[in-house]
């Protein structure tokens, strides 16, 4: 008789959710985690706040004890986010930003993913932004509720290129391959930090994904980098992949996404650069071998740069 393997143990889950200077928000992210069955621990590492969150926060684990506050001197949010990670012990590590929101069944539907794609160490849903209140974000949702089997993604940097088919709240990864990636999010960076970390491991193991939006991400908050910041030149994530697309052991069935990817990250640094009026900046990326692998967008951009203002768009 063929002995029956035993039951694997369903896929469990941490998250891990940087705060500074939330207070208005972090609560329902939080329990936007909260109502996650398969959660095993929340762990909330405050990066300093002066608003009174992380008060709430520790509130919060008063009630629930999957909460899990964690304190450290201001320090960024990659410092935030590396001492979460630490403290997981999960199979599975899921990241949510104190503002942003996990819908019902997050957490189950990546666990669908996991086991239909046990061979995949970075899973990701679809997500939408949102402003101000996420009620009628939530009320034009138009979506089945079943999981997705999902698929995986072979050309991960081709897709990235043309659309962030996930983001930082609404993915997940293993544990042991995170760990394995030796730095993590890198100290001291304030845009493209968690790209980073999602590009190395895309470049090592697969990915999956699900277009289901099971995540709301809020734009536009007056502290909020992305809204804030004018992007400074390339982004070091982007200097540090074409580093390593230099090299001889950068995996093959990569190289032409990764190529693609850097294309279009030249042309819109340039695009930015452009309407700061750093002219000469702007140039030299534009003029770049890099930025000629996406042909047509290259065109358009070195038009802007090249004629009187208003003939492109």
């Amino acid at each position: 008789m063929t002995a029956t393997p035993p039951a694997r143990t369903p896929p469990r889950f941490d998250v891990v959710m940087p705060l500074y200077n939330k207070c208005d928000y972090v609560e329902a992210s939080i329990r936007s985690v909260l109502a996650q069955p398969r959660l095993n621990q929340l762990i909330v590492v405050d990066d300093g706040s002066t608003d009174g969150g992380a008060d709430r926060v520790a509130a919060l684990a008063q009630e629930d004890a999957r909460v899990r506050l964690l304190r450290q001197p201001n320090a960024g949010v990659s410092v935030a986010r590396n001492q979460g990670v630490l403290a997981c012990t999960a199979e599975f590590v899921a990241f949510l930003d104190a503002d942003d929101l996990y819908l019902p069944g997050f957490l189950d539907q990546m666990a669908a993913l996991a086991e239909r794609h046990p061979q995949a160490a970075l899973l990701g849903a679809g997500f939408t932004r949102f402003t101000g209140d996420p009620a009628p974000v939530l009320a034009a949702l138009n979506q089945p509720t079943e999981h997705d089997p999902g698929r995986l993604v072979p050309r991960f940097f081709s897709e990235w290129s043309r659309r962030n088919f996930t983001c930082t709240s609404s993915l997940c990864v293993r544990r042991q391959a995170l760990l394995a990636l030796g730095p993590l999010f890198p100290p001291g960076e304030r845009l493209g930090e968690d790209q980073d970390v999602w590009f190395r491991l895309a470049e090592r193991h697969p990915v999956a994904a699900t277009a289901r939006v099971l995540a709301l991400y809020r734009v536009a908050i007056a502290s909020s980098l992305t809204a804030s910041t004018p992007l400074p030149g390339l982004l070091p994530c982007y200097q540090r992949l074409q580093t390593r697309l230099a090299r001889a052991d950068y995996p093959v069935q990569h190289r032409a996404g990764a190529r693609l990817m850097l294309a279009v990250a030249y042309l819109n640094t340039a695009r930015n650069l452009l309407r700061q009026g750093r002219r000469r900046e702007a140039a030299a990326l534009i003029f770049s071998r890099a930025a000629t692998h996406k042909p047509t967008y290259w065109v358009r951009v070195a038009l802007r740069l090249l004629l009187p203002t208003g003939w492109v768009t």
